[in-house]
Order: structure tokens, then sequence, then C-alpha cells
């Protein structure tokens, strides 16, 4: 049930998207705090990213934009699968500057943080993975408007954005 209802919601979100973009008006309206912050060109939006089941209820979202690599890690259901929602609880978060993490027994590394093909590696009771992040997003950032963020009551959120790809409905929860 409460997968059809997301399906609902979301559909329903990005018919609104697309029956009015927001393309031309985004720069003139006004936003929130929270999502002022996820503007392209300032701080990229923290739940973006490749996620990757690296244990039971662990997903790493991966990234590499133009700030360089990032993984954040992140508690999910025991069940969760791809294309379930990843924006649990940040457990941990890999970066330039942070290489190295433990969580749960699993043990983090960014690998080639400076490289063209930066990697996480995930060792557990022995044996070690490795999963790479996706190459570097060298896309114009300028061309996306403004997040608008809306609330759809009972606690949920969505922000919407217009990029050369069209519109974008992210949704989140208070």
């Amino acid at each position: 049930m409460r997968t059809a209802l997301r399906a609902s919601i979301s559909t329903a979100v990005l018919a609104g998207a697309l029956l009015a973009p927001i393309a031309g008006t985004a720069y003139a309206a006004t936003t929130t705090a929270p999502a002022a912050a996820a503007v392209a060109g300032t701080v990229t939006d923290r739940y973006a990213g490749t996620p990757v089941l690296i244990d039971t209820g662990v997903v790493a979202v991966l990234r590499n934009r133009s700030e360089g690599p990032e993984v954040w890690i992140r508690a999910v259901s025991d069940s969760w699968k791809p294309g379930d929602d990843y924006a649990g609880r940040v457990l941990t978060a890999l970066d330039g500057t942070h290489l190295k993490a433990s969580v749960g027994g699993l043990e983090l590394e960014l690998v080639g943080s400076n490289s063209p093909r930066p990697s996480l590696s995930v060792a557990k009771g022995g044996t070690t993975k490795s999963y790479p992040l996706p190459q570097a997003a060298t896309a114009p950032v300028d061309c996306v408007s403004k997040v608008k963020q809306v609330d759809l009551g009972a606690g949920l959120l969505v922000d919407l954005t217009m990029s050369p790809k069209g519109p974008k409905a992210h949704m989140h929860s208070a």
C-alpha cells in the first residue's frame, strides 16, 4: 500500500512539474533556506548518487562531482533492493579529507580520491569488494534552475527544479 501511495504521489508531482514548468519563473521564485543550499553551483543535492547495497541494511551512495568523489553510507531497511528509497539515516561519509571509516563491522576506504577512477573498498570478515564511483560530472551546472520546495502535507516535501534534461522532482520527508 505504501508503494502505491508513493507511486501516486510521485506521478502527481511529476505531472505538476510537467504541466507547470518552472524554467522561466524559477529564477524569480523564492526558496526556503534548506532548499537554497541545494542550488546548483553551491552545495549539490545530498541525496543524488548511485546507490549500491554493500551489506544488509547498508547502502553506499557513490558520487563523483566537480567537488571531488564522495561516498555517503546510509542505513536502509533490511529488505532494500535497487530502485527503493535510499535517503535513510547517514552513518558516515567519505571524501577527499575523510578516506576511511568503520561501520557495523565494515571497513570502508575511498581509494584513489585524486585519480580519475576512484572506488570504494569494503572489507568484512576477510573479504574485500571494490565499487567504482561514477565518472566525474563535467556538464555545465549553470543551466539548472533554483530549487522550489513544496510542502505536500503529511510530512512530505518535494524539491522542484528544471535542468537541461527536463523537470526534476525529488521527494523527501520533513
